[in-house]
């Protein structure tokens, strides 16, 4: 049976953006078996983490888009392909980060599965995610540790049912000075390490996959 793919974008009313880019570049990507959800919200941080939660509920895959950024028209198209015929928990995209200033660079691929513990952007969108592979307890941990629950999620279905790393520009990423100056603040990532802990225990992909994130097949 093939798998369905649900891509969701919040929307925040407090902070509002043009996502004229972002909704078309999704519904150019969209296949049969995607659809595109745009969720707006007015909340908090706790809410937002809930919202995350309740929305990776929506479809046996999930991935998440943000209302300012952009992804690949064969994003989803290879995301869904690499998950089909097996039981990965998540499939992800190479990501091309623009800053405001105008410089923009290839972000990093998330080579191992250690990676994904210490630093939180490790693995980076586009990011599609089998639902069921997570669970209350990632919900649980960024309550717990006050930190991005996207990045928990993906990290306790890559942790442990595995991952496959997709090499193709899938993501453009637009990156603010506040978000630049969040992400490297050492306390955010040790709020991270600590979360994602209890998941890590299990090591069941890094035992599957001696540490080593594969790659699909590169022939696209």
């Amino acid at each position: 049976m093939s798998l369905s793919l649900t891509v969701v974008t919040h929307t925040n009313s407090r902070h509002p953006r043009d996502a004229s880019a972002c909704l078309a570049s999704v519904q150019a990507a969209l296949t049969e078996r995607c659809r595109h959800v745009v969720i707006p919200l007015d909340t908090d941080l706790d809410g937002f983490i809930a919202a995350r939660y309740a929305a990776m509920q929506l479809d046996e895959v999930v991935a998440f888009v943000d209302d300012d950024d952009t992804i690949a028209p064969d994003a989803l198209r290879l995301c869904l392909a690499a998950l089909e015929g097996n039981s990965l928990g998540v499939a992800f995209t190479d990501c091309m980060v623009q800053c405001t200033d105008g410089i923009a660079r290839q972000g990093l691929a998330c080579p191992t599965y250690n990676e994904l513990l210490r630093y939180p952007a490790a693995m980076h969108h586009l990011v599609a995610v089998r639902s069921e592979y997570v669970t209350a307890r990632s919900l649980a941990l960024a309550q717990q540790h006050g930190c991005g629950i996207e990045w928990i999620m993906k990290a306790e279905a890559a942790l442990t049912q595995g991952a496959v790393h997709i090499p193709y520009i899938g993501y453009y990423y637009v990156k603010h000075p506040q978000q630049e100056q969040l992400s490297g603040q050492a306390e955010v990532r040790q709020r991270f390490v600590k979360a994602v802990k209890p998941i890590s225990a299990e090591l069941k992909a890094w035992a599957r996959f001696e540490g080593a994130i594969v790659d699909y097949p590169p022939d696209l």
